[in-house]
């Protein structure tokens, strides 16, 4: 944990550089309100279910900034994806909710994140003990747990001429513990008796850089870029590590007042 700080810290001195360097260019767009809206197409490689799957993944914010020369802000961003992993029939459904408190000094942003996320799985049991789950048999509910968290963001929003800006993201949460209902650990129906398991979602990390490109003047943008996923996942003491990857398009629209 001590790693991931020291290079949130080194990654946010190196906004700030880039920020003085580049002067209040940045300052081209800080809207008062705004809203976001992408579509992507995901990859997902579980290691808790020992298999990959595609999918499309949907995700929306909507933020203010506010302050002298506007450099406070909030944003509230929602994601939300489904995989359904043919190989060994099993699905996985998670949704996350991002608060963010922004600080904006020219083209870099420093923040703090309040998090909340839910992440259900169903999966044939684990038969014969190999931490895989058996296809031969169906599917039952495996995980089902909702979290809050708490961590950090920064980003760069730097011009690319008069209708265009190059952006980046990073996001790094901490989770609680969760607990909720899930299958025994030795069923073989789908129809068992449920028992309590102890799970938890992260540390998460979170990268996107893309481009954003007005197609009106101040009111309508295009969006896309690349987004990376990591997270761990701790089921009854056994963590997991899951990436996803998302290539993603959408809209944006923006208002001063």
């Amino acid at each position: 944990m001590k790693a991931h700080f020291k290079s949130f810290a080194i990654t946010s001195c190196l906004l700030l550089g880039a920020s003085a360097a580049l002067g209040n260019e940045g300052d081209t767009y800080a809207p008062t309100a705004y809203f976001e809206l992408t579509g992507g197409y995901s990859t997902y490689k579980s290691a808790l279910l020992s298999s990959n799957d595609t999918s499309t993944s949907m995700s929306y914010g909507l933020g203010v900034w506010a302050g002298h020369d506007k450099s406070l802000g909030m944003k509230l961003e929602r994601s939300s994806s489904t995989f359904n992993f043919a190989l060994n029939s099993s699905k996985l459904t998670q949704n996350w909710q991002d608060l963010h408190f922004l600080y904006r000094l020219g083209v870099a942003r420093l923040g703090a994140v309040i998090s909340s996320s839910s992440y259900s799985v169903s999966a044939p049991p684990d038969s014969n003990g190999d931490g895989k789950p058996d296809d031969s048999l169906a599917a039952v509910d495996y995980i089902d747990v909702v979290t809050d968290g708490y961590g950090v963001s920064a980003g760069l929003s730097i011009p690319l001429g008069r209708v265009s800006l190059l952006e980046s993201n990073f996001i790094y949460v901490l989770s609680a513990a969760g607990r909720q209902k899930a299958a025994a650990a030795d069923a073989d129906t789908a129809t068992v008796t449920a028992s309590q398991r102890v799970s938890s979602i992260g540390p998460r990390m979170e990268f996107n850089i893309g481009g954003r490109f007005a197609l009106t003047r101040n009111v309508l943008s295009a969006l896309c870029g690349f987004r990376y996923n990591s997270y761990t996942i701790t089921v009854d003491n056994t963590a997991k590590a899951d990436v996803m990857t998302s290539t993603y398009v959408g809209l944006a629209t923006a208002w001063d007042f």
